[in-house]
């Protein structure tokens, strides 16, 4: 009898857990999946603000190096025009059952943060950590090339 106390006790807080960050306050969601997504900042000692700073990138396009996320590669084209990066095209990311679920779940994020912060320093997508990172190094490395 009480071992079956404690597997009630132990499951009604699993049940809380999960109710607690389902209905978190203000969790961003995406339009295709209406589960609430956790971001924590990549790169915690920047003091990035709400408003993205002035760029004075060149124009053009510009590749970013691969990188192998340990799922598959991670790679992306920078588009810059006007001094400011206006759209990042995803050459490749990891695909195969669960890595292309997470992967088309984390890219519009993805993208929203680039352009928003035009930087990248992006928030990492709960749930895709090795997709954002690669993704911001591969950025990262395109951007150096149009400052």
């Amino acid at each position: 009898m009480k071992k079956f106390i404690i597997a009630i006790i132990v499951a009604a807080g699993i049940v809380g857990l999960v109710l607690l960050t389902h209905f978190k306050a203000k969790s961003p969601t995406t339009a295709a999946n209406t589960t609430p997504v956790q971001t924590t900042p990549l790169d915690t000692t920047s003091t990035a603000s709400a408003t993205p700073a002035p760029s004075s990138y060149k124009d053009g396009n510009y590749t970013g190096t691969a990188v192998d996320n340990g799922y598959g590669i991670v790679q992306v084209e920078a588009i810059v025009s006007g001094g400011k990066l206006t759209d990042v095209k995803f050459l490749s990311m990891p695909s195969g059952g669960h890595s292309s679920e997470v992967a088309a779940f984390a890219e519009p994020q993805l993208l929203n943060e680039a352009l928003t912060k035009q930087s990248a320093k992006v928030d990492i997508v709960s749930g895709a950590t090795q997709d954002s990172e690669a993704f911001a190094q591969s950025l990262q490395a395109a951007l150096s090339q149009a400052s």
